[in-house]
Order: structure tokens, then sequence, then C-alpha cells
């Protein structure tokens, strides 16, 4: 429209790069993010895991003692089988949540459609599975112990 076509080209060109240079970041970014959930996933699952084979290999340890309840009765406390089940299901639920906050965070980050998420909440999922059990089976080898605790987590996972 009466502008110099070097000019306008040059400009274009530019605004051009620029714009692709920004997707390529955001991209990059988005790999990232993606990343550090996963990582993250898989941690806090592992974490739970051999938290909770500590506590069941103490609660175990306890509940095998022959002490008097009248001297130590109010300092030890044994879990009953159903509390343990009662805390796998509590640390099932959050690690669900987690995982389904978690995808729709990758997804409203990405801009991308909501319903993509249910992949990514599939696939956290899975990490969180594999996490779970890597952490409750190198726990158990290193405490020496039955495999117990793995069958706690093996019929919770076929009831549900």
């Amino acid at each position: 429209m009466g502008a110099e076509p070097d000019y306008v080209g040059l400009v274009i060109s530019r605004n051009f790069e620029r714009l692709v240079r920004l997707r390529r970041k955001r991209q990059q970014s988005m790999a990232s993010f993606i990343g550090i959930i996963y990582g993250l996933t898989a941690s806090f699952a592992f974490a739970l895991a051999a938290s909770f084979q500590v506590a069941y290999s103490i609660n175990t340890l306890f509940g095998q003692l022959n002490v008097p309840t009248e001297y130590i009765g109010d300092i030890i406390h044994v879990i009953p089988p159903s509390g343990m089940t009662f805390v796998m299901y509590v640390m099932l639920t959050i690690m669900i949540v987690h995982s389904l906050l978690s995808a729709v965070s990758i997804k409203v980050a990405d801009g991308g459609h909501v319903y993509v998420a249910m992949k990514y909440f599939v696939i956290l999922l899975w990490i969180f599975a594999a996490g779970m059990y890597a952490g409750q089976v190198l726990m158990e080898k290193m405490m020496n112990l039955g495999s117990g605790s793995t069958q706690v987590l093996a019929v919770l996972f076929q009831s549900l």
C-alpha cells in the first residue's frame, strides 16, 4: 500500500523468525516440564512405597514382640492389618489425584485440548505403578523381609 517492498519483507521476515523461535522455545519448555512431572511422580511413588514398607516392617516387628502391655503398652502401637490396608488406599488415592492434577496441568500449560490429558493421566499412573513396585521390592530386599507387604500390595491392586 505504498510502502517499500524491501522494508516490508524484512519486517515480515523478522516477525516470522521471532514467532518460530518462540514456538520452539515453548515446545522445549513443555518437554522439560513433562519430564519434570514424570520424574516427580516416579520419585514420589518410590518414596511413598519405601516409607510404607518401613512402616509395615516396624509394625510386623512390634507385633511379634511378647512384651507385657503394662510396661510399654502406651508407647508401642501395633496397627491392625485393616489399618495398613487403609493406609495403602490413602496412598493410592493421593497418587491418583496427583496424576490427574499433573495431567491437567500439563495440558493447561501446553494449551491443547483437555481430553488429551487422559493420555498423560494413564502414562502417569503407569509411572506411579512402576515406582511403587520398585520401592516396595527394593525396600523389602534391603530389610531382608519375606514377601508379606508385597502380597498386601498385590492383593490391593487385584481388588481394584
